[in-house]
């Protein structure tokens, strides 16, 4: 079993976080190894869902799974 890491996309995250959280989640993608799990909770106004999804699979993480209603979303993805 891998590491696993958890990264809010939210306004509130990105006033109240020393490192913001865009640049920690980009971090974390070039970090990963095989068998490490993300987890991402965040809000459609600072980080569009769909964007979230492409960089996800481009960075090749398989969903494993996801919540989305329109404004808030929580992605589950691992490294394979």
């Amino acid at each position: 079993m891998g590491k696993g890491y958890r990264v809010e996309l939210t306004a509130t995250a990105a006033s109240t976080c020393t490192e913001n959280p865009r640049v920690r989640l980009s971090n974390i993608l070039l970090s990963m190894k095989s068998g490490d799990v993300v987890e991402i909770v965040g809000e459609e106004t600072y980080y569009p869902y769909n964007k979230l999804v492409s960089i996800l699979k481009g960075s090749g993480l398989v969903m494993r799974s996801e919540s989305y209603d329109g404004l808030t979303y929580t992605v589950v993805a691992e490294k394979p």
